[in-house]
This record gives structure tokens, C-alpha cells and sequence, in this order.
């Protein structure tokens, strides 16, 4: 998938190296030495370093501290976590850094681990609107393990809040863009009934339909003919107002020319 040219996206940064503190270096080399930990029960003190590398490699990807972080990574797993259950690969599509997410990758970080709160670096990447980064991890494979609710949810919020460049990071992910909300209520519904011609737009672009039903039956057409919205009916028409009616005729349709038989 291309990204829209119609969207502003952040650009790639190449961060160069941050600075680091003196307090930080004097605790890197202690938790590389770690040898005083020995002297505690050693299932524990193995489990309390890990995560302590881990956070500091964590750390140093959100410094772009690749010295540090290599020395890190040969003491741990690149795949263990720290206390919230975040991996550097977490770190990395959180902050935006693609420099350190491709070299993470390189050196065999998953992608589909969650954190304790369930977030994957999909999601991460996402919310925090690394179009770049989700380009990526979708090339690869990478997914979202969210509940279908949430996602309608967060669809919805996009559309509210009229943020585009979020509502593209859903879309360049592979999210199925007609998700509904607790009620059924989809992104496209949201949007017709706040009268958002640009968004129902946007949303149809991204292959978004007016034809989810809610709980209560309605399909985001009945709202603009309920509410007559004539330029929005027009977005739609023919194609959701004559021709396909209902969701499963449209994915027949939809089926038919990806199998090239029109």
C-alpha cells in the first residue's frame, strides 16, 4: 500500500547519538558487571538483571545509544522484557526511531510480543502516528492483538478528533476500516454524523463502506438520507445506493474483481 500524498507525514529522523548523563554510564557499567547480584538467590537476581538491561537498552534505543545497547544485548535475550513487558523493538515504534528499529530487526527483535498493557509494536507504531514504521511492520507482518470493539473504538476517536494521520497509520496497518464500536457503530457512521464530507471521503478511499449495520439497523446511508445530507449521498451514490444495498453484495462484487472477473 502507498502512503496518501494528500497527508502530511512526519518525516524519517536520523537521530544522532544523545548525550548521556554520568549517573547513567556509572549504572550501565555496574548492571553489565553485575557480579554483586550473585550473592543474592540467583533465580531472582537473574530475573531483577534481565529486566534491569532491558529497561536501560530501552533507554539507550530512546537515546539512539547504539554502543551502549549493543553491550546490553550481549548480556540479555534481545526478546526479554522489562518490568511492563516492553522490548527495544517496543521502544523503537513507540519513539519513531527507524534506525534502531531496523537495526533491532536485524539482530532477530519479534515483532508480534505484547507489553503488559497489550500493545505489540504495531500498535504503538500507530498510535503514535510512525507511518513509516507501520509501512514496515505491515511489509513484515506485523499485527495489532486488539479486541475488534477497541479498534472500531479507536476508528471512531480518529474520526472525531479529525485526525487524518492517525486514521492513515490504521489503514496502512491492514485494519479492516468498517470495524464497529460496542454498538456497531463504524468510523464511516461517525462521520456522517458529524457531517464530515472529507473524512466520509478519506474513509472510502481507504476502503471503508456505508454499509455496516448498528444495533439499532441503521447503515452510516440511512443516517445521510435520515439527516438529508445531499453532498454526502453523493459520495455514495451510485455505487452504495443503487447498486450494492447491503455489505454481502458488495464483497460478492468485491470478490469477483479481485478474481478478475468483473
Amino acid at each position: 500500500m502507498q502512503h496518501d500524498p494528500d497527508i502530511h507525514v512526519k518525516n524519517i529522523h536520523v537521530f544522532g547519538a544523545k548525550p548521556r548523563s554520568k549517573d547513567f554510564m556509572l549504572l550501565l557499567g555496574e548492571v553489565l558487571r553485575w557480579d554483586w547480584m550473585m550473592e543474592q538467590d540467583c533465580k531472582v537476581s537473574n530475573d531483577q538483571h534481565t529486566q534491569m538491561c532491558i529497561a536501560m537498552a530501552c533507554n539507550c534505543v530512546e537515546h539512539n545509544d547504539f554502543v551502549s545497547l549493543q553491550e546490553l544485548l550481549h548480556k540479555v535475550d534481545i526478546n526479554a522484557t522489562d518490568y511492563d513487558g516492553s522490548t527495544p523493538i517496543h521502544r523503537a515504534c513507540e519513539t519513531g526511531n527507524v534506525d534502531m528499529f531496523k537495526y533491532l530487526i536485524s539482530k532477530g527483535s519479534s515483532y508480534h510480543l505484547t507489553d503488559f498493557f497489550g500493545n505489540t509494536p504495531m500498535t504503538l507504531a500507530i498510535r503514535n502516528r510512525h507511518v513509516d514504521i507501520v509501512i514496515m511492520l505491515q511489509e513484515l507482518g506485523g499485527t495489532v492483538y486488539l479486541e475488534t470493539v477497541r479498534i472500531g473504538m479507536e476508528l471512531c476517536k480518529a474520526v472525531l478528533s479529525r485526525d487524518y494521520v492517525l486514521l492513515q497509520a490504521w489503514y496502512l496497518s491492514g485494519t479492516d476500516m468498517d470495524q464497529g464500536d460496542y454498538n456497531g457503530r463504524t468510523a464511516m457512521h461517525t462521520a456522517v454524523r458529524n457531517r464530515d464530507k472529507t473524512m466520509v471521503a478519506k474513509l472510502l478511499e481507504y476502503g471503508a463502506t456505508p454499509l455496516e449495520l448498528d444495533v439499532w439497523g441503521w447503515t452510516a446511508v440511512d443516517e445521510a438520507k435520515k439527516h438529508h445530507l445531499a453532498d454526502i449521498l453523493m459520495l455514495f451514490h451510485p455505487l452504495f445506493t443503487e447498486k450494492f444495498t447491503n455489505k454481502h453484495l458488495y464483497q460478492l462484487y468485491r470478490e469477483s474483481l479481485e478474481d478478475g472477473l468483473e
